[in-house]
């Protein structure tokens, strides 16, 4: 026995276990259960063992996962990025921008080869999948096929090249919240002379120099000392009155700050997260202590100021050919608190902080009896706050912040405009409310959001009166493979893969320049057909995964919604995915960790007027600082009466260039 164990054992490779599966299915029912069950395993463990890194994976999860050491649910934190990483930490970038594109496109195209060349594998493992075959390897490429690979590569690169070039209404959203360049710029030249001492006994030949860069950044609060002038003047009576000179050109009326304090501080809180005691802490000085809660009266006076803009870019968008949003939960204590009493002791609670403007009507009533009517009035007249439940089961109970987006101009990516509310509702009452004043030559409206019910419009009128066209979102279809991926690796891994191919094709459109021909020519033949892929790999894991299940539910989402998440493929001013929309609300997991904003929901609505505004202004590419400014330094009855002439697109129109 000692003997025969030493024996070299002969090897079982992929034709010798096929013809075994073989056997085992033909005598199936003559074979022992305990005997079935030994090479059942055997042939797992062969598996594992010898086969791809995605099978090897698998079975040493299975493994962990049986021994204890990992969770049964375990799972991706996040998603990550759908293309990865395409350099090594390490590897440097060329300055020169031009070169920057040149390499990009270089490395698209090696990406571009990769992938093409294992999603025809790929195929080959699905059609064996699909025919209820064994599980198969990766067989390598022959001659042939790579040479087809190579041509439909240099096709494909082809057709991102077609037209003249880039179309601005095409370009699609980039802009995100902490961008660079917020900061004024000062220049200065200062000489550096080489000592006297080190040219002592020498002979200079000649004296020349090297100019080198340093970037310095100081953080100061200047104290202004204004001498106001005061004159004593007598009428033709005997009354006597003082006529004092104006400081407005320094800043705000019985505020001892600068209009450029301001500004700046809103930079800083609505885009950079920085809390009010925090900020606070680093302006406080000798003689002058600013406290979060001057600085929040602050805020609030700016969002006062922009409060007509926010409202008319809102009102802007009402035409928009396109339209995209989203919405997460919010958290805030003067909600929390209410909410929990209302649920003690509703005896107690009485009526809500927001009562007097809980809807459209009620905030109307409010405004025509206030002679100062608080933001939360001003903006729920036209936007409301309080929305019922679809069921009809009374008034909806999360506090969220929406956010919607698109552009007055369609031809135009400055005329861009992003727009935040939280209330007690989600996006699709925010595009409902938008809808009401849309003009009715303007009927085709598309909508991209993550295809949630409550994301939709309701209003049977509304619905009537325009086709509305759903537009889905790439990434949320892919997520779920990606953050359960170790629950299927092998089929996980190639339905990932096809959707990699999806943004490397858009990768490639933003580097060659979007224009109608070349997105079209791009989506409608090297898009679709990954979109075929995903399909067919979304049928093969929803007839292996229940519904229940994270994959089975998310190969049924693709399956379910197939037409509205490729829609993107015909009308190329259509996002693959509504990432933008996310983008721009993931600020909201900084303000939380930051305890910003979480006091009162007027302090909510300051907020969203003011990141509104700026972020707008960096779609419409105008310097914030200089903008925020001109805005305050105007008049606020003017500024009231003609918002549309004070909106950062109007600005970018008027600035002089530099």
């Amino acid at each position: 026995m000692a003997r025969n164990l030493k024996n070299k054992q002969p090897h079982l490779g992929p034709d010798a276990r096929q013809e075994l599966d073989a056997w085992l299915t033909k005598n199936e029912d003559t074979i022992p259960d305990v005997v079935k069950d030994v090479i059942s395993h055997y042939n797992l463990l062969l598996k594992g063992l010898t086969g791809n890194q995605a099978n090897l994976r698998s079975a040493i999860l299975q493994l962990r996962r049986a021994m204890g050491i990992d969770a049964s649910s375990e799972k991706r934190k996040n998603s990550g990025d759908p293309i990865g990483g395409s350099t090594n930490p390490g590897d440097s970038k060329p300055k020169d921008p031009i070169a920057q594109i040149r390499e990009s496109l270089d490395r698209l195209q090696r990406l571009g080869k990769w992938h093409r060349a294992l999603a025809r594998q790929n195929g080959s493992i699905a059609i064996g999948l699909k025919n209820k075959l064994m599980d198969l390897e990766r067989i390598p490429l022959t001659a042939e096929e790579l040479a087809e690979n190579e041509k439909e590569c240099a096709e494909g690169f082809a057709r991102m090249a077609l037209g003249d070039g880039p179309q601005p209404e095409f370009e699609s959203p980039k802009q995100a919240f902490m961008r660079g360049g917020d900061v004024k710029v000062e220049e200065e030249f200062v000489t550096s002379e080489v000592e006297p001492g080190l040219l002592i006994g020498e002979h200079v030949v000649s004296r020349m120099t090297d100019e080198r860069t340093r970037y310095d950044f100081n953080l100061t609060v200047t104290k202004i000392t204004v001498e106001v002038e005061k004159v004593v003047v007598k009428d033709e009576g005997t009354s006597t009155r003082i006529i004092s000179a104006s400081t407005r050109d320094i800043g705000p009326p019985r505020m001892d700050v600068t209009w450029e304090f301001l500004s700046n501080m809103t930079i800083m809180v609505s885009q950079y997260a920085m809390p009010f005691n925090r900020l606070g802490s680093l302006l406080t000085v000798p003689g002058k202590r600013f406290s979060s809660a001057t600085l929040s009266r602050m805020f609030c006076y700016v969002a006062q100021r922009f409060a007509p803009i926010y409202l008319h870019n809102f009102r802007s968008l009402a035409n928009s050919p396109l339209l995209s949003g989203d919405d997460t939960t919010t958290r805030v204590l003067e909600y929390a608190r209410f909410m929990k009493l209302q649920q003690t002791n509703p005896a107690a609670a009485g009526n809500s902080p927001w009562f007097s403007y809980r809807t459209r009507e009620a905030a109307e009533d409010t405004f025509k009896t206030e002679a100062s009517p608080s933001l939360g009035v001003l903006l729920s007249r036209e936007l409301g706050f309080e929305f019922d439940r679809k069921d009809g089961n009374g008034q909806k109970k999360s506090l969220q912040t929406s956010v919607i987006s698109g552009r007055s101009d369609a031809k135009d990516p400055r005329s861009a405009i992003i727009f935040y509310r939280s209330h007690i509702g989600g996006f699709g009452n925010l595009l409902t409310a938008r809808l009401r004043s849309r003009r009715a030559e303007f009927k085709n409206l598309i909508v991209q959001s993550d295809l949630s019910t409550v994301n939709l419009v309701s209003d049977p009128e509304l619905a009537a009166r325009f086709n509305i066209e759903l537009a889905g979102c790439a990434s949320h279809a892919r997520r779920p493979f990606a953050l359960y991926e170790n629950e299927d690796p092998q089929l996980c891994d190639m339905i990932l893969h096809s959707f990699k191919g999806l943004y490397i094709y858009e990768k490639g459109l933003d580097l060659y320049g979007r224009n109608e021909i070349n997105t079209r020519a791009v989506r409608g033949v090297d898009s679709r057909a990954s979109w075929e892929d995903i399909k067919e790999m979304a049928e093969i894991i929803a007839e292996k995964w229940s519904k229940a299940t994270k994959l089975g539910a998310a190969a049924n989402y693709i399956l379910r919604h197939y037409q509205k998440l490729t829609a993107y493929l015909d009308n190329p001013i259509i996002s693959i995915s509504n990432d933008f929309s996310e983008r721009m609300l993931r600020m909201e997991n900084l303000i939380q960790a930051n305890s910003l904003f979480r006091t009162s929901v007027e302090g909510r609505f300051a907020l969203d007027i003011n990141r509104s505004s700026l972020q707008t202004a960096i779609a419409a590419q105008v310097p914030l600082q200089e903008y925020v400014n001109y805005v305050l330094r105007a008049s606020l009855t003017e500024v009231a009466a003609n918002p549309q002439a004070y909106t950062a697109l109007a600005y970018s129109q008027n600035i002089p260039a530099k």
